[in-house]
C-alpha cells in the first residue's frame, strides 16, 4: 500500500524503498489518486508574485467555514465575507500578517485597494478587514479535487496497479529514481517531478514506458538542463509545465519538438 502525506514543499512517500506509483482500482472502475498541488513551496510562491504568468480571478469556497481548506495548496484557507453565512474567498492564509491588514469601511465594507476584499480574519480583528486577493489567486488557490461518492458498502480492491516506474532505481524511460512530486493532468497523464534523475517525466495512462519532457541532459543550470526539481505543476493557460528547480523556476512548454525552457525567477537562495 503506498502512503502519502503532505509537506510544505511536496509529498513524502512512506514505506521502505517505494520506487513506483501505484493506482487503486475500486470495483470495476479506476479512480487516480487526488494529489496535493503544492507543487512550489509557499517561500516560491512570495517570489512568484512579481511575475505575471497568468491574469485571474478570486475564487470562492461557499459552503465551507472559516479557515477550512479550500485548495490543493495547504497555504490556502477560506476567509468568510461579511454578512454572508459560509460564504467566502479562498486565498493565501499566510500573505500577510495581522499588523498589515487595514480594516474596512465600516459602512460599505469596501477596501480602497482593488486587489484587496473586505473579509473576516478573528485571529487578528473582531471587525472585517482588508485582505489581499491578487490577480493570481486562482493559480496560487487551485480548487480542491472532487471526490467520487463512494458507498458505505464498497470495498477495495487488494492489490494496485503501477502506472509509473515498478522497475527498480534507474535513469531509464522505465525508472525512477528519489521522484519528488507528481500532478495529474485531465486525461490521467502522471507527470513525475524525477530529482534524482535531473528530468521531469510523463506516463500517459496504460503506458509501460514514460516520456521525458523536460530537463533529461544531465545535471546543470543550462536552458536545455535541470538539476534536482523538487515541484511542477501544469500551467493550462500556457500549455507548459512551471518547474521548480534548484535555484530557479523555469518554465517549459509542454508542445512537441521543446528543446529547452526559459528561466522565470533566477538565483533563488
Amino acid at each position: 500500500m503506498l502512503i502519502i502525506r503532505t509537506t510544505k514543499l511536496g509529498w513524502d512517500f512512506l514505506g521502505s524503498h517505494v520506487h513506483n506509483l501505484k493506482r487503486l482500482s475500486f470495483n470495476d472502475e479506476k479512480y487516480s489518486g487526488a494529489f496535493d498541488n503544492d507543487a512550489l513551496s509557499h517561500t516560491r510562491y512570495i517570489q512568484l508574485r512579481s511575475t505575471s504568468i497568468v491574469q485571474v480571478n478570486s475564487q470562492s469556497c461557499d459552503g465551507m467555514f472559516q479557515y477550512d481548506r479550500c485548495s490543493r495548496n495547504s497555504a490556502c484557507a477560506c476567509f468568510q465575507l461579511p454578512g454572508a453565512s459560509n460564504t467566502g474567498i479562498c486565498t493565501d492564509r499566510y500573505a500577510v500578517t495581522c499588523s498589515e491588514l487595514a480594516s474596512c469601511n465600516r459602512t460599505t465594507n469596501h477596501c480602497s485597494q482593488s486587489d484587496h476584499t473586505c473579509v473576516h480574519h478573528p485571529q487578528c480583528r473582531d471587525i472585517p478587514v482588508c485582505y489581499p486577493v491578487p490577480h493570481y489567486n486562482k493559480k496560487f488557490c487551485q480548487s480542491m479535487p472532487i471526490m467520487p461518492n463512494i458507498l458505505a458498502s464498497a470495498t477495495w480492491a487488494k492489490n494496485g496497479v503501477t502506472v509509473a516506474g515498478g522497475n527498480g532505481n534507474g535513469d531509464a524511460i522505465n525508472q525512477l529514481l528519489k521522484h519528488n512530486r507528481i500532478v495529474i493532468d485531465d486525461d490521467q497523464t502522471l507527470i513525475v517531478a524525477d530529482g534524482q534523475n535531473d528530468r521531469i517525466i510523463q506516463w500517459k495512462k496504460g503506458d509501460t514506458i514514460g516520456e521525458v519532457v523536460a530537463g533529461g541532459n544531465g545535471k546543470g543550470n543550462g536552458l536545455n538542463q535541470l538539476k534536482g526539481p523538487r515541484n511542477v505543476l501544469i500551467d493550462k493557460e500556457t500549455d507548459s509545465l512551471i518547474i521548480c528547480d534548484t535555484g530557479r523556476v523555469v518554465r517549459w512548454s509542454r508542445r512537441s519538438g521543446t528543446t529547452q525552457g526559459e528561466i522565470l525567477i533566477d538565483n533563488i537562495a
